[in-house]
């Protein structure tokens, strides 16, 4: 009796799996029918053309010369002094895969390690330095040493003119 209770309880199961199946395919609607735009279609072969970056009349984000320049690109922006911003700040020093190491069994290539060792250790003599300088301490998610020699940190959009003096 149990046996056969099982057997049914599991026939049952299997069924209403399979049948579970059809429920979103039926409701699917045909391509094209969804009210969505339809992607062009596309004849022949695609090709990439050289284009100058200039021309895109977009500056580039991020990249200034002084904590002034920054002043003068960025007088609309939507933050306010306090607010707090993720930033990545990049570091002089090439990374690790710039430096011209392999990335292959990198945990076990012991120079390959020491390499990003002192990285690291530059960057925590940089965090202490914006510490320094913002008078705050430096909330730092990530130390990237591998393919960028960066920090992901979070500062209030007010000190990244202090953080760009270094």
């Amino acid at each position: 009796m149990k046996k056969n209770r099982r057997r049914l309880m599991s026939l049952l199961l299997a069924a209403v799996m399979i049948l579970s199946l059809g429920s979103p395919a039926a409701k699917a609607e045909p391509a094209g029918e969804s009210g969505l735009p339809q992607a062009p279609q596309i004849e022949g072969p695609l090709t990439v053309r050289e284009m100058d970056p200039a021309s895109l009349n977009v500056k580039k984000l991020g990249v200034f010369t002084s904590p002034a320049d920054y002043v003068a690109q960025t007088p609309d922006m939507p933050f306010s002094y306090r607010d707090v911003v993720r930033v990545s700040i990049f570091l002089d020093e090439k990374s690790t895969a710039d430096a011209g190491y392999s990335l292959e069994n990198v945990q076990s290539n012991q120079e390959v390690m020491a390499y990003r060792q002192a990285l690291e250790e530059g960057q925590h003599k940089m965090e202490d330095a914006i510490e320094a300088a913002t008078g705050r301490e430096l909330k730092v998610y990530w130390n990237l040493t591998l393919l960028v020699n960066a920090i992901s940190a979070d500062v209030r959009y007010g000190d990244i003119p202090k953080i760009l003096t270094y």
